[in-house]
């Protein structure tokens, strides 16, 4: 069973939940969370939700992400899962090599926002100065034909080759490598967390984590160096 000490990590929860009615959703609900940690490291995730009406057709939005970047523990993880049909789905996964060791200069923020039909995931590492951030865009309005959209930095992936990305976070430039790798199903919070931990376990004990695939370094653009605020989380 998964357990959390609030004095060794840091467990971020955000629950938002916009209702919208009319022709056109007008919400827009955002929440912004930073841990700066000198023991354990970030363990937690938060969620994001809404609904309404737009061009006649009815949408949902329910986004939850999940985080663990342990000191002592390489690799860690992140990950979304998305529930707005009513299936839960891992969205994508990141498998992630570190060189984590409890600093205080080291930063970790996350930022999620529903603008209208989409909802939106950003996340921003920076450990020892090497920086890789990303953005996750979907759209739930069942009128769209571009449903997902992911992006490292300047870089946009084809989820449709592979949704889970090994990152090497140890030095830079981060490598980034997206494996075509079969994520499970998602059960529920608690189960999808434990699953995830033992997947990547096996993945490593089969060394398929560092099998052959699709590497890129990451460009970060004009804002490489900057820690970034609020309104540029999801650009």
């Amino acid at each position: 069973m998964r357990s959390i000490n609030p004095g060794n990590g840091l467990r971020l929860l955000t629950l938002t939940l916009v209702l919208c009615l009319g022709s056109v959703s007008k919400g827009q609900l955002s929440s912004i969370s930073e841990g700066r940690l000198s023991i354990s490291g970030p363990e937690g995730g938060g969620s994001i939700g809404a609904f309404g009406f737009s061009d006649g057709a009815y949408y949902n939005i329910t986004l939850e992400r999940e985080i663990s970047i342990l000191k002592g523990e390489s690799p860690g993880f992140m990950y979304i899962v998305d529930s707005s049909s009513g299936k839960r789905q891992f969205s994508f996964l990141c498998v992630i090599e570190h060189s984590f060791q409890g600093s205080e200069d080291d930063i970790f923020l996350s930022h999620m926002q529903t603008r209208n039909s989409e909802g939106v995931v950003s996340q921003w590492f920076q450990i020892k100065g090497v920086i890789c951030r990303l953005n996750y865009l979907m759209n739930a309005h069942p009128q769209k034909k571009t449903a997902e959209n992911l992006t490292f930095g300047l870089r946009a992936v084809d989820l449709k080759k592979g949704r889970v990305f090994y990152i090497d976070l140890r030095k830079s430039p981060v490598q980034i490598t997206q494996l075509g790798l079969q994520l499970p199903k998602s059960h529920d919070s608690l189960k999808d967390f434990d699953q995830i931990r033992k997947e990547i376990q096996n993945w490593q004990n089969n060394g398929n984590l560092t099998q052959h695939g699709k590497s890129f370094l990451f460009e970060a653009g004009p804002v490489a160096a900057q820690k970034p605020r609020e309104a540029e989380m999801d650009q």
